[in-house]
């Protein structure tokens, strides 16, 4: 990221590092809490090699919440570093349409979930 920016001639200081590492982190909480719901949405048993999150016994459906916090840090983080540049508004609406994105994916995925190979049919 810092090359891109040295070669656009663009400040690459302590400040711009700190930006980058928190939108990195924002970007790595948003694909968290979309995998913690699509797990619990598509009854998955292992993430990465682990048990999921809502199967610990003492998580279950809690990860339901989970994953709605997780979003809301995204948000809150976004605000909090970044309200005060000129392209926040930009950068609040790319996460908003990933996540809109996703979420019209796992509902494609989802609405499937009662149907056989029949019903996949050329009109359909």
């Amino acid at each position: 990221g810092l090359q891109i920016l040295e070669g656009k001639g663009m400040p690459t200081g302590n400040d711009t590092v700190v930006k980058l590492a928190i939108l990195g982190w924002c970007i790595e909480w948003l694909q968290g809490w979309l995998l913690v719901a699509d797990d619990f949405m598509d009854d998955s048993h292992t993430r990465r090699g682990q048990k999921c999150w809502y199967l610990l016994p003492d998580v279950q459906k809690i990860a339901l919440n989970d994953a709605f916090l997780i979003e809301m840090i995204v948000f809150k983080v976004l605000k909090r570093h970044f309200s005060a540049q000129p392209y926040y508004a930009q950068l609040v609406d790319l996460f908003m349409e990933t996540t809109f994105q996703t979420e019209c994916g796992q509902l494609l995925d989802t609405l499937c979930l009662n149907l056989g190979l029949n019903d996949f049919t050329e009109q359909r």
